[in-house]
């Protein structure tokens, strides 16, 4: 039997025809119905392909009876005509383009999962990318972290009495060292994450963790050092001193000395 070429995800776009992709619904979740006088919830989904590429698809009210007895979260199908609609509005779940819109027409087919599409197809950010406002806030993203506190369920806004959220404060899993510093003015608390302790104590990332619950001497080498870091500052309600977190961090003798020059301070030994 000859093996069919599936277009790729990457590629899709509302300008070609016949297109025919072969992935794995990663995440299916319903919706309030479409229109609203319909008896049915509309469906909203996620596919990945076997290059890793994602789309979102949409399933109105109409003939979501028909995909839901299909469609399963996990499972790999082969899929044509549908149409094509703009990825855009309040929140996108993946950054593509264009985004699936199903049509009764539409063609689905379940196949034998052999496990070349990836079961997940998690993209993890960590919390200081999102700090840091270089994300695109109306595409959603993936994190992994520990949960610290959670909110009761509340309303999402005062225009808003049916809406209803909770709010969540995680911790992300990344390694960090916390440092006291010090020159000839002050002293200050800075957090080092694990991209630059593991460059300058030499450890791989993911030794960091194994290594400091063994108290490691290792960590002993930031002792006595002298660096220049630039740091992101953050002010809290709660805490009248400022958290600064290390974005970058050099111990090389020339940019300390025209820091010195600069800034007109001594380093302490």
């Amino acid at each position: 039997m000859m093996q069919h070429n599936f277009d790729s995800i990457r590629h899709i776009n509302p300008f070609g025809q016949n297109w025919t992709i072969k992935a794995r619904v990663l995440r299916l979740w319903h919706l309030p119905p479409y229109p609203k006088s319909s008896a049915h919830d509309s469906l909203e989904m996620v596919f990945g392909d076997c290059e890793g590429f994602k789309i979102g698809a949409h399933i109105k009210s109409a003939f979501a009876l028909k995909f839901s007895n299909i469609l399963k979260e996990g499972s790999v199908y082969i899929m044509s005509q549908f149409s094509f609609g703009s990825n855009s509005g309040g929140f996108c779940a993946v950054n593509h383009r264009y985004k699936l819109n199903f049509q009764f027409s539409t063609r689905v087919t379940g196949i034998e999962d052999n496990d070349n599409i990836h079961r997940y197809e998690f993209e993890f950010v960590t919390a200081q990318n999102i700090l840091s406002v270089n994300l695109d806030i109306q595409v959603l993203v993936d994190v992994i972290g520990r949960v610290i506190t959670m909110s009761p369920v509340h309303q999402s806004s005062e225009k808003d009495a049916k809406s209803k959220r909770l709010t969540i404060d995680i911790e992300d899993e990344q390694f960090k060292v916390e440092l006291m510093v010090l020159d000839d003015s002050d002293k200050a608390n800075v957090t080092v994450f694990d991209r630059d302790v593991s460059k300058f104590l030499g450890i791989y990332a993911p030794d960091l963790r194994k290594e400091h619950f063994q108290f490691s001497e290792k960590f002993d080498k930031f002792l006595g050092r002298s660096f220049v870091f630039k740091v992101s500052v953050r002010g809290s309600t709660w805490n009248t001193s400022p958290s600064y977190t290390v974005q970058r961090m050099t111990l090389e003798s020339s940019i300390i000395e025209k820091f010195i020059a600069v800034q007109k301070t001594k380093v302490i030994q």
